[in-house]
C-alpha cells in the first residue's frame, strides 16, 4: 500500500467485476479515489462492500454506459463528490463467442454497443472535465484478439479493434490538452479465479487479472512527461501467433 495515487479520482467502467474491479481495487489501494460503475445493481454493491475499506475512498454508481444521459450524470457525481477526474479506464466489454453464421444480430449489435459506443460515450464526457483541468489519462482495455483475431469470437475481437483505433486518434487529438493515451492489449486472462495448476499446459497460456493491473498501475503514476502508447501483456511461454498449438 502506499499513496501514489492519493488526489486523484479514477473512473473505472465495469468494475463490479472481473478485471474491472481488481483495477479499482488497486487503485484504492494506491490511495485514489474511485468510481465503480455497473449496470448490475447488485454485483455493484457486492464490489462496494468488499472494496469499500481499502485506503481510498469508493463511491458506487449505478448506470448504463450506453445512454449518453447516465454517462453524464456518473461524470458529474464523480466530480461532485471528489473535485476531479484524472484517470479514465474503459474496461467495460462483452463476451459472444459462437460462429459468424449462427449469431444474433442482437448480440454483435450489444457488443459494439457496450465496448465502442460506452466508451465513446464515458470518453467525451470524462475529456469535456480533463479539458478544463488541463490533464488526464485515459486507459482503454483492448485484448490481443484486437492483433490477432479470435476463431469464434469475431464481434468481440471486431469491438476491441474499433477500441483500440479509436484510442489511437485520441492520442493525436488530446496531447495538446495533456490528456495521455494508452491501449492494453491483454493476452487471454484468468478473469473467473480459477485454480489452476501453475504447471498445466493452460495455467501457461493465460495471465492474472493482477497482472493487467500492474501495468496499468504503471501508467497510471508515470511521470507527465512519460507516454505509453501501447502494451501488450502475454505469457511468457507464448508466442504473439495465433497459429500455436
Amino acid at each position: 500500500m502506499s499513496d501514489n495515487l492519493k488526489g486523484k479520482t479514477a473512473l473505472v467502467t465495469g468494475s463490479s467485476r472481473g478485471l474491472g474491479k481488481i483495477i479499482a481495487g488497486r487503485f484504492l489501494e494506491e490511495g485514489a479515489n474511485v468510481v465503480l460503475t455497473s449496470q448490475n445493481e447488485k454485483e455493484l454493491e457486492s464490489a462496494f462492500s468488499e472494496l469499500k475499506d481499502l485506503s481510498g475512498n469508493v463511491l458506487p454508481v449505478q448506470a448504463d454506459i450506453r445512454d449518453g444521459k447516465q454517462v453524464a450524470e456518473l461524470v458529474k457525481k464523480a466530480v461532485s463528490e471528489f473535485g476531479s477526474l484524472d484517470i479514465l479506464v474503459n474496461n467495460a466489454g462483452v463476451f459472444k463467442d459462437g460462429a459468424v453464421d449462427q449469431m444474433e444480430l442482437s448480440d454483435f449489435e450489444l457488443t459494439f454497443d457496450v465496448g465502442v459506443k460506452g466508451a465513446f460515450l464515458s470518453t467525451r464526457e470524462t475529456v469535456r472535465q480533463m479539458k478544463k483541468q488541463k490533464g488526464g489519462q485515459i486507459i482503454n482495455i483492448c485484448s490481443i484478439g484486437s492483433k490477432l483475431g479470435l476463431e469464434n469470437l469475431s464481434a468481440y475481437c471486431a469491438s476491441k479493434g474499433a477500441l483500440a483505433r479509436f484510442g489511437d486518434s485520441l492520442k493525436i487529438e488530446l496531447k495538446p490538452y495533456g490528456i495521455r493515451v494508452t491501449n492494453i492489449f491483454p493476452h487471454s486472462m484468468n478473469t473467473m479465479g480459477r485454480d489452476i495448476d501453475e504447471n498445466s499446459k493452460e495455467r501457461m497460456r493465460m495471465i492474472e487479472p493482477h497482472d493487467v493491473a500492474d501495468a496499468i498501475l504503471m501508467v497510471v503514476t508515470s511521470k507527465r512527461y512519460v507516454q505509453y502508447q501501447d502494451i501488450t501483456i502475454f505469457p511468457y511461454s507464448t508466442s504473439l501467433t495465433k497459429t500455436e498449438e
